[in-house]
């Protein structure tokens, strides 16, 4: 062990005690690869699709008044039409038709199973901030903060699912099979 219980490897390298040395080129070799851009795309859609969903879900529940469940339904919707559209056509360059079965059906599974998790999430957090606190503010803070958590879990998930299953170019439902 070096200095202060650092492996010697890792110490003295000029960018903090505890810094490891990290693996740029194979980053950016991933990044470079299909599978990479695929998830950069995937990244940059993900954000388009929160951010639409959750506005609407803090509007509808903190503004409007509406409860979290109904609230975090709307945003979703208003997400997750989005979302369908761009990740076939942008992430994964799909064009023509969408086919109901092949892609369609399993991507809103899917995407119902995040509402599921976020729904469970956001009445549970709706009950747990009404007993906390009076602001309406704060009950909404925590709301759509258990509304990221709970997408967040399947998020990584539905990227593989969406490229082994529906959209990439070896998918298991795949019509051109």
């Amino acid at each position: 062990m070096g200095r202060r219980g650092v492996p010697p490897t890792v110490a003295g390298r000029g960018l903090g005690r505890h810094d490891v040395s990290v693996p740029t080129a194979a980053i950016r070799r991933f990044f470079r690869s299909d599978l990479g851009r695929k998830g950069l795309r995937y990244a940059a859609v993900s954000t388009v699709s929160i951010a639409i969903t959750e506005v609407v879900l803090a509007f509808a529940f903190g503004v409007l008044g509406w409860g979290a469940r109904v609230a975090n339904l709307v945003a979703f919707v208003f997400g997750g039409l989005p979302a369908y559209v761009l990740n076939r056509r942008w992430t994964w360059r799909k064009t023509g038709r969408s086919h109901l079965t092949r892609e369609i059906l399993p991507f809103w599974v899917l995407a119902f199973i995040g509402l599921g998790l976020s729904t469970l999430a956001v009445g549970v957090a709706e009950d747990a901030a009404t007993e906390v606190t009076d602001s309406r503010r704060l009950q909404t803070v925590l709301v759509v903060g258990a509304s990221l958590a709970a997408f967040g879990t399947v998020w990584v998930a539905k990227f593989f699912a969406f490229d082994r299953l529906m959209f990439g170019e070896d998918a298991l439902f795949d019509r051109r099979r």
